[in-house]
């Protein structure tokens, strides 16, 4: 006697079966949601928003010429750092990303406050360490624009930042006063879906200004904090 079900279930085995070979020969074809999503972001050639969280995990602000004037000392040069802490962000991005074409990301984002433990100065010969009882802190704001390269859910970017930094001087012996300057950042990020992405920078924010301690002048000329960046973007 036919059976319906004994049918039914050799077409579902010849599907698994054929599914299987599918998968060892690398052809496995994804959920019907699955694909019709990475369609989406393969094909998405228009322009989004997104709001971003982002982890900076730069360490130091280094100086690699100062003019040290005053404090009963002939003007001579030397060299300025200090140490931060890491900072998170929040931050937008414009996306223009055609697929296999040149397109454009630009950006802003505000850092919470890092702290600086300390500061150290080099010159003349000799290398004073400061460590801090009531510690400065530094924020920053920076605005950047790239130029960017997309192929299918992963894009490559490199381009130029401003940054406007606000050090916040913890002692009223010192007073230090930084300026922001053109940076630089280079890296890579992939739409995980057609909402969320995720980015990692190589990025170098620079900065110049002046440091008033007493009858003591250090002028700073460009500094740079480079590190990590990493952005986790959600697009609307």
């Amino acid at each position: 006697m036919f059976s319906t079900h004994a049918f039914a279930q050799s077409i579902d085995d010849a599907d698994d079966s054929e599914a299987r070979q599918k998968a060892i020969q690398g052809k496995y074809i994804a959920p019907a949601a699955e694909q019709e999503n990475l369609e989406y972001v393969v094909n998405d050639n228009n322009f989004h928003s997104a709001a971003t969280v982002t982890y900076n995990a730069a360490s130091e602000v280094q100086f690699g010429s100062v003019k040290v004037l005053g404090g009963g000392l002939f003007p001579t040069t030397g060299t300025y750092s200090f140490p931060v802490t890491a900072a998170i962000g929040l931050g937008y991005r414009g996306l223009y990303l055609p697929n296999r074409s040149m397109g454009l990301i630009t950006g802003a984002s505000l850092e919470q406050s890092r702290t600086v433990a300390s500061e150290t100065v080099s010159y003349n010969g000799t290398t004073t360490t400061t460590n801090y009882s009531s510690p400065p802190t530094l924020m920053v704001l920076s605005g950047e624009v790239n130029l960017a390269y997309r192929w299918k859910q992963i894009f490559f970017e490199a381009g130029f930042n401003y940054s406007k930094p606000m050090y916040t001087s913890g002692s009223a012996n010192s007073e230090v006063t930084l300026d922001g300057a053109v940076g630089n950042q280079i890296g890579a990020g992939f739409f995980v879906n057609k909402i969320y992405f995720v980015e990692i920078l190589n990025k170098t924010l620079k900065f110049n200004g002046n440091v008033h301690r007493g009858e003591t002048v250090y002028n700073l000329s460009m500094g740079t904090m480079t590190g990590l960046e990493a952005h986790v973007g959600y697009m609307f």
